[in-house]
């Protein structure tokens, strides 16, 4: 089931006939993503032996209950006794989810004269890419405003932002062609203002000072 903003819910069912085979699922192991890494170990009890399996993606065999190496998806098996009684499962191989990815320091570099954003890139070959965001209002919204490639050096230069005038909060994702992982924890730069006295000399006042764990 899928809903406008593309939210899913996939609920297995089985549907079978009285006094044939009962199909229960023992593991049902993830896939990488556009990887067949993923296992199904099921068991068949009741009816008449012997059992014959017919599987959705047209693998029809006596003795191959169990399927390795299978792609995420979803896969129906159905199992048919000697008295052609039979039974019927959907198994849902999921998808290894990306781990949530950790913002390592947001803050504004003199030299660039811009904001930056530093995380921390796992070792793995399961992200394509990272996604930047960044606030648009005080209501928590967030766009995106950029992309990194995984191979790149895990800093982000926005060359965009206006840090003279106020302070952003960041969040980044990690990407690949499967699927987006959960944005990390927001991080917020350090807003400062230089103030020139009529005296020519230099007070440096402290307009703002927000951090994101501030109480």
């Amino acid at each position: 089931v899928t809903d406008a903003n593309m939210c899913h819910m996939t609920k297995m069912i089985s549907v079978s006939e009285y006094g044939s085979p009962t199909i229960k699922i023992k593991t049902v192991e993830p896939s990488k993503c556009n990887e067949a890494t993923g296992n199904v170990l099921l068991s068949v009890t009741g009816g008449t032996k012997p059992y014959t399996y017919i599987w959705s993606d047209s693998i029809e065999v006596a003795d191959e209950l169990n399927r390795l190496h299978l792609y995420a998806g979803s896969y129906n098996l159905q199992v048919v006794d000697s008295k052609n009684c039979n039974s019927i499962m959907s198994i849902q191989v999921p998808l290894i989810p990306l781990r949530q990815p950790k913002l390592a320091l947001v803050s504004y570099d003199d030299t660039l004269k811009h904001n930056i954003v530093v995380w921390q890139k796992e070792n793995t070959d399961d992200i394509d890419q990272y996604y930047i965001y960044r606030e648009i209002d005080s209501l928590g919204n967030y766009d995106k405003i950029d992309s990194l490639s995984y191979s790149e050096i895990s800093v982000y230069v926005d060359e965009t932002a206006q840090h003279k005038k106020q302070a952003y909060r960041y969040e980044i994702s990690a990407m690949n062609s499967c699927m987006e992982s959960p944005v990390s924890k927001e991080f917020k730069t350090i807003n400062l203002q230089r103030k020139v006295q009529d005296d020519g000399a230099r007070d440096f006042s402290k307009l703002a000072l927000e951090m994101y764990n501030e109480k």
